[in-house]
């Protein structure tokens, strides 16, 4: 066989794989540029196995090894009339199926061969070289959609696809290492390949993507119909779709079997859609070719039913910065989430809650607070239980004096004091006997919690006040100091109630108070400096706390440098 006609050959192996796999012929002439009335009288006919893809692709090109050079000179001819005659009709409007008559193929294959015309196809000359590269996202589509459907328009592997157009499965940098978005090589696509929503997420939450878009894939079936996969059918927290109001789905419609990850399911290549188990299609019924172009005509108009959803994807960033960053800065441990006191949809939706109609979390308000309290560095804690001891209390101490002297100062003149010294003990005198009896309960709730934390609650609703200084002391000693973290997050919420309590002038101590301190409630998240080494002895320095926002608590007022996160 001459060189020039080997695209020809692969063009016609790979009508006869999507022959077999029961792909109709309109598809198969969309895929190949075969028309489809004519792959009959161009193609052999080979017996097909059920099942057996491998043993397809043998009989394909064991069947296209006998066709001779004039008849694959007639199928090129074919092709190339063809391309010539749907070239000025754009993809979006072309017809479902373009009949060619076998007389024009006979004619101008024998008009090529008189002229000894090179037959070579290729993406640059003939739009079924890659069918679809020139169609743009529609409306929230994920990057993983745009690479299926391009993937099943040209029958290709995902081996294929990356030879082709530089697609490639990208993984979060977060502590998950998940799967997140299919990139794709710009110089061979469309930039606007490399603009979906959920890359979008990536590249603006590059940590948190892992929590928001989950490994497993996620999809409603009617979409699927028409070869459509958004972005808000993948978030963790959505349960239904925003066009037809129907459940996400996780597992095939016909036998109930997982459908996988989104790795597995992109490994598939153009059979992804197809169930492991079953063999059937994950979602059900394929529409047509017509009804796919009117479903993605119909996307454009849909922009209202997404506004909601957009807005959210607009502040998304905004609102979750203080997520990012505690992954950011605490991947080796982010994946205990009972740490925090919360599982990873609450996490999220406590600070940006999807719009459903099945979201009860309501949306509150945070800010940013500049954090005057300081973590100084201790003493080598690597020593005796009391040396020990004594550096976590001098620490906890230097944080609630920095409290006490922004407090002080905020009440003298209306200035946050700020100062890393931590010498004068005298403003402890501000706070009456009952404040100094919260405090003394507060660094026994650290305590408890960096060391218990899954058990501590029911002591805490026991402890009584003049037990305090007697479990403090016969409490254990810190291991390590790798709980700071959680210690700097409640230290920290620890100012926000001593601040309230001065500016309210509340009554003396009440217990029901501190339960805001309680890991079932929403609690506030501090971003951290990284730290480097030494790690296991560097204390934080400085940082930010965000917090939601209470009820008539001046908080702008308290905190003149806080802002907003909408």
């Amino acid at each position: 066989m001459h060189p020039s006609l080997y695209p020809t050959f692969e063009y016609c192996v790979r009508a006869l794989r999507l022959r077999g796999s029961g792909m109709s012929a309109t598809s198969i002439e969309r895929c190949t540029g075969i028309p489809h009335n004519l792959q009959h009288e161009l193609l052999p006919n080979i017996a097909v196995r059920t099942g057996e893809s491998a043993a397809l692709e043998l009989l394909a090109r064991d069947a296209m090894r006998a066709v001779s050079e004039d008849q694959l000179d007639a199928v090129y001819a074919a092709i190339s009339l063809w391309s010539s005659a749907s070239s000025d009709i754009p993809r979006n409007d072309a017809p479902v199926g373009h009949a060619i008559s076998l007389r024009d193929v006979t004619t101008h294959a024998d008009a090529l061969r008189s002229v000894s015309v090179t037959k070579r196809i290729n993406s640059a000359d003939l739009r079924s070289g890659m069918v679809g590269r020139a169609e743009m996202p529609a409306p929230t589509e994920s990057s993983l959609s745009v690479a299926l459907r391009f993937l099943a328009s040209n029958a290709f592997s995902l081996k294929q696809g990356e030879e082709a157009i530089g697609m490639r499965l990208q993984q979060s940098p977060g502590p998950h290492w998940r799967p997140a978005i299919v990139a794709f090589d710009e110089e061979l696509t469309a930039r606007e390949w490399s603009e979906t929503l959920d890359q979008r997420l990536s590249f603006e939450l590059p940590y948190t993507v892992g929590l928001l878009l989950p490994d497993n894939f996620r999809f409603c079936r009617h979409c699927l119909e028409d070869q459509f996969h958004s972005t808000f059918h993948q978030l963790a927290t959505a349960d239904t779709c925003l066009l037809h109001a129907t459940p996400i789905l996780e597992v095939c419609v016909h036998c109930a079997s997982p459908v996988g990850t989104i790795e597995s399911v992109l490994q598939k290549g153009y059979k992804a859609y197809v169930c492991g188990r079953c063999k059937k299609l994950i979602y059900g019924n394929a529409s047509s070719y017509r009804s796919h172009l009117e479903f993605r005509q119909s996307l454009a108009s849909s922009g209202e039913r997404f506004q909601q959803s957009m807005d959210w994807l607009s502040q998304a960033q905004a609102r979750l910065w203080p997520v990012e960053q505690l992954i950011r800065q605490n991947r080796n441990s982010a994946y205990d989430w009972g740490q925090w006191g919360c599982d990873r949809k609450r996490l999220v939706d406590s600070f940006h809650p999807l719009p459903s109609a099945r979201t009860t979390v309501l949306r509150q308000p945070l800010y940013a607070l500049p954090w005057s309290l300081r973590l100084a560095a201790g003493e080598d804690v690597a020593g005796s239980t009391e040396a020990n001891s004594n550096s976590w209390m001098q620490t906890s101490g230097s944080v609630y004096l920095s409290a006490l002297r922004s407090i002080a100062s905020f009440a003298n003149d209306g200035h946050m004091y700020d100062d890393a010294s931590f010498t004068d003990l005298d403003l402890n005198s501000i706070i009456r006997t009952e404040r100094e009896q919260l405090k003394s309960m507060a660094f026994v709730f650290v305590r408890m919690f960096c060391e218990r934390p899954r058990n501590f609650s029911h002591e805490w609703e026991s402890l009584a006040v003049d037990d305090v200084r007697h479990k403090f002391s016969r409490l254990s000693t810190l291991g390590g100091m790798q709980r700071l973290p959680v210690k700097a997050v409640i230290l920290a919420y620890y100012n926000i109630v001593l601040s309230a309590m001065t500016m309210q002038r509340c009554e003396p101590l009440q217990r029901s108070r501190l339960r805001w301190l309680t890991p079932d409630q929403v609690v506030p998240f501090a971003r951290l400096p990284e730290a480097t080494e030494p790690a296991s002895q560097l204390f934080y320095s400085e940082g930010v706390v965000v917090s939601p926002a209470a009820e008539n608590f001046p908080i702008e007022r308290l905190y003149p440098g806080s802002r907003s996160l909408g």
